[in-house]
């Protein structure tokens, strides 16, 4: 779990899906959705990560340092790369950082 809000110089990461507009409301993709979130939150969590906002497929994160913000991108994308997405349903991960004072 993550160690609360950073201060001083931190690191943003946000995310989203690639195409998720575009994506059919089923099903499916509910079930995508559950295991994408799950594995991202997972992602920024193992890094001290602190989720501040989610919203539909995204996530916005604070982090102390850069180097734990592109370690936790580099993980999610290595979990949702071999996840078991339900009933075929892929689409890629986005992933933005930008570091300044907060």
């Amino acid at each position: 779990m993550g160690r609360g809000r950073p201060s001083g110089t931190v690191t943003l990461l946000f995310t989203e899906i690639e195409e998720s507009t575009r994506r059919s409301e089923d099903a499916a993709t509910d079930m995508a959705l559950q295991v994408h979130a799950a594995m991202v939150r997972d992602a920024i969590e193992s890094q001290s990560g602190y989720v501040f906002a989610t919203g539909g497929d995204c996530f916005s994160a604070l982090f102390s340092t850069a180097t734990d913000a592109a370690t936790a991108a580099v993980a999610a994308q290595q979990l949702l790369a071999g996840a078991a997405i339900p009933f075929g349903v892929r689409r890629l991960p986005r992933l933005y950082a930008a570091a300044g004072y907060a």
